[in-house]
């Protein structure tokens, strides 16, 4: 077999295949390109990587976008970054999900990216926007209010589905912890008026964001019914374990524990292999609060054989998978809030214990 037909064998295996597969695949035929130094099929092969089912991968997600705009700045009449740009906000969102991420590495990708964004004379909309992401993971609140303010103004310039723009809007009064605004917001993705079918990156994010706040505000029935959607679109895909942990604190908040215990057996093992801290911390902190609640002395797990309390049986006392995961959640926090310059994760882990494990308010 050629060169040419192993190549594109692989690529067509890609297409269609199940996530894991589909990132071995493309893997795989990169590296063919690479070792036949041909820097367009290992470009093509790259590209095809960019979506947000390989989020998982926060730090294979950087060096294949990075690889890609390399090329672009060394061989320009052959590739031309603006034909990837529309990535760049996605690659600088994964990498916000490690703690080992500078804030000054966020903020040189993020101007590399509004300097290419004027050199092709595109709508700063998407600049703002990230921006605003940006500030919201890194709980910058006079920049999220700023940068929120300015896509505003040129909104309808923003490269996306209606149901994307929805979700800047949700995002943003969410921060704010305007529910009542955001429901408004969601409705419109949720019911179809601004959502395109198929563009599952804005339900599966409306329909896990909006559980907790839909009962604050005592929309019990919204929120069972934004739950049951939502979950079919993330189940069992390791890129989205911070939604999942989202259906996690809904079902454990509402006391539904077997339904909770079973969303933990499918994606504990993922959250413990997963390289995005982000997820990791979201999802180990859903868990552990689900452990204290429970009154099971012991839980049955499908750890694999790496995990630090590993044992033949699978049977695992709920008290000590408890504390292993409140010392990683711990350590996590620490590392965001370090890097951040804040105490948010801190925060964040207070709150939500009140908020699960005691009454719910506003």
């Amino acid at each position: 077999m050629s060169y040419e037909e192993k190549y594109e064998s692989l690529m067509m295996k890609s297409w269609g295949a199940p996530v894991e597969a589909r990132l071995v695949f493309l893997e795989q035929a990169a590296k063919l390109a690479d070792a036949h130094n041909n820097i367009r099929d290992g470009f093509r092969a790259r590209k095809n990587m960019f979506s947000n089912e390989l989020s998982g991968y926060p730090d294979k997600v950087a060096a294949i976008y990075s690889w890609c705009l390399s090329q672009c700045d060394a061989n320009p009449e052959e590739f031309d970054d603006d034909e990837i740009l529309f990535a760049y906000s996605w690659a600088i969102e994964n990498l916000l999900q490690l703690t080992s991420t500078s804030a000054a590495h966020i903020e040189a990708l993020t101007v590399d990216f509004e300097n290419r964004t004027r050199k092709h004379q595109n709508s700063m909309a998407d600049v703002y926007s990230l921006r605003m992401y940006n500030a919201i993971a890194m709980h910058q609140p006079q920049q999220v209010t700023k940068f929120y303010k300015l896509w505003r103004e040129i909104e309808d310039q923003s490269y996306g589905c209606s149901g994307c723009l929805q979700q800047v809007h949700l995002a943003y009064f969410e921060f704010q912890k305007k529910y009542c605004q955001a429901f408004v917001r969601a409705e419109k993705v949720f019911d179809g008026s601004d959502y395109i079918w198929g563009c599952d990156n804005v339900m599966r994010w409306v329909t896990s964001s909006m559980l907790l706040p839909l009962l604050l505000l005592g929309k019990d029935n919204h929120a069972r019914e934004y739950q049951r959607r939502g979950y079919d679109i993330i189940a069992g895909k390791r890129a989205f374990l911070s939604e999942t942990a989202h259906h996690l604190l809904y079902f454990t908040t509402c006391n539904l524990l077997d339904d909770a215990q079973k969303i933990i057996r499918k994606h504990l093992p993922m959250a413990f292999a997963t390289r995005s801290d982000h997820d990791k911390f979201y999802f180990y902190l859903a868990t552990a609060l689900f452990l204290e609640k429970t009154q099971s002395k012991d839980i049955s797990l499908p750890m694999e054989k790496s995990f630090p309390l590993y044992t033949e049986k699978q049977i695992y006392s709920v008290r000590a998978v408890q504390e292993y995961l409140e010392t990683q959640v711990k350590d996590l926090a620490a590392r965001f809030d370090e890097r951040n310059g804040n105490d948010h994760y801190a925060q964040t882990v207070a709150s939500y214990r009140d908020n699960i494990l005691g009454t719910i308010t506003v």
